[in-house]
């Protein structure tokens, strides 16, 4: 998942005092599917492109190589 970003913490705490209704468990769920949508479009992007091994979180298991 994509770490909080600057404009992701400001949206959070103008939400939470602004809608204070939705409560904090709301808003919080709401922003962890957020991070985890655009970290799934983000290696969606690098897969259609074939260059998924540049991807910043992809890694091979140390064992995959061996038979």
């Amino acid at each position: 998942m994509i770490p909080y970003t600057y404009n992701e913490i400001r949206r959070l705490l103008a939400t939470a005092i602004l809608h204070p209704v939705r409560g904090t468990r709301f808003i919080l769920r709401w922003s962890h599917w957020r991070r985890h949508h655009q970290a799934a479009a983000e290696l969606s992007h690098y897969k259609r492109r074939d260059q998924e091994t540049q991807h910043p979180d992809y890694y091979i298991p140390a064992n995959q190589d061996q038979p």
